[in-house]
């Protein structure tokens, strides 16, 4: 099975800048989460991983041979 794409919604990539969250980051939330949770918009989940001392939250779809990306934010 291949693998999934990473596709990002341009308001996540603002999010990304404006917290200075990498794509490598996101990738490890999404590949390796310890957690996961239905998202508060329809159709949407929420992976969390620990990423230098700090929770990494990742909002998004899962589509066909891709994670789309909503948005990004840190839980602490």
């Amino acid at each position: 099975m291949a693998k999934r794409v990473i596709r990002y919604d341009p308001h996540a990539q603002m999010r990304m800048r404006q917290r200075g969250i990498s794509e490598d980051m996101v990738e490890q939330a999404l590949r390796y989460p310890i957690l996961e949770r239905p998202g508060t918009a329809p159709g949407t989940l929420v992976r969390e991983a620990d990423i230098g001392g700090r929770r990494l939250a990742v909002a998004f779809e899962l589509r066909p041979n891709e994670f789309y990306v909503r948005t990004v934010y840190w839980r602490n």
